[in-house]
């Protein structure tokens, strides 16, 4: 076999070892000009697969030396600014690998912050200016708006509204003040009380006597003798019987 020049053999041998072929084979292929899998030339990655390959050296060098799990460092290595994250986005410093969230949020816009318990955009408080009151007008607690200052004696009753004061009441005698409308009434006399649910004067009954019962007379044989054969003067004429018109007894 016509091996051609020494750097030529050199190739073939070595090309025979690193493919696992004959040398006649590898031979062929130097003399034929053709190169082997190896040494073709490798074609450049993108910048994400570049990306992702040094993320995967950075995870693996992060499991063996801390000594945790590849699924752990794998998120450490993701979490801690190794996103690039597009123009007008930031890092969610709140991600955590898990399902629905994102590497990448919105940034707040001007005048707002980023609420770290929430995670969301608030505005800035801003101390409000001390605001001007008019003369005679005056701020309303409850509403804050202005409302017009009660000139005296006038005074602001329960509803807010400026009221002039009312007269004192003049009593007259025998009569006192209504505690629930305020009006004057009659006061009630010596021996009599004011009932709590019709509001009138009632008299104190005394249950200290027993009132007298007046029975009626219980009628004796002898008027009950008498009054047989006579005529009764109520209903029908008829004679009366023994204990049967009791119209005519006494009588």
């Amino acid at each position: 076999m016509d091996f051609g020049k020494k750097d030529d053999a050199k190739k073939a041998m070595k090309l025979m070892w690193k493919e696992g072929i004959t040398l006649k084979q590898a031979w062929r292929q130097i003399k034929s000009g053709k190169k082997g899998k190896a040494s073709k030339k490798r074609k450049g990655m993108s910048p994400k697969k570049k990306k992702a390959a040094a993320n995967a050296k950075k995870a693996m060098k992060l499991k063996w030396k801390e000594g945790i799990t590849l699924k752990q460092a794998w998120k450490k290595v993701n979490k801690f600014g190794d996103t690039v994250c597009p123009p007008g986005f930031e890092p969610n410093a709140m991600w955590s690998g898990k399902s629905g969230q994102l590497q990448c949020i919105k940034m707040c816009g001007p005048g707002k912050y980023r609420d770290s318990t929430s995670n969301r955009c608030r505005k800035i408080q801003v101390p409000v200016a001390a605001r001007v009151v008019p003369d005679g007008m005056e701020i309303n607690p409850a509403t804050g708006r202005l409302r017009k200052v009660c000139l005296p004696p006038n005074m602001r009753n329960d509803k807010g509204r400026c009221v002039k004061p009312k007269a004192p009441v003049v009593l007259k005698p025998g009569y006192e003040i209504n505690p629930e409308t305020g009006k004057m009434r009659k006061m009630c006399l010596p021996g009599q009380y004011r009932d709590p649910i019709s509001g009138r004067c009632k008299t104190i009954k005394d249950f200290s006597v027993e009132p007298l019962l007046i029975k009626a007379p219980v009628p004796t044989t002898e008027s009950l003798l008498l009054n047989l054969g006579k005529k009764c003067k109520f209903g029908n004429n008829r004679k009366c019987g023994f204990g049967t018109c009791k119209a005519c007894g006494g009588r």
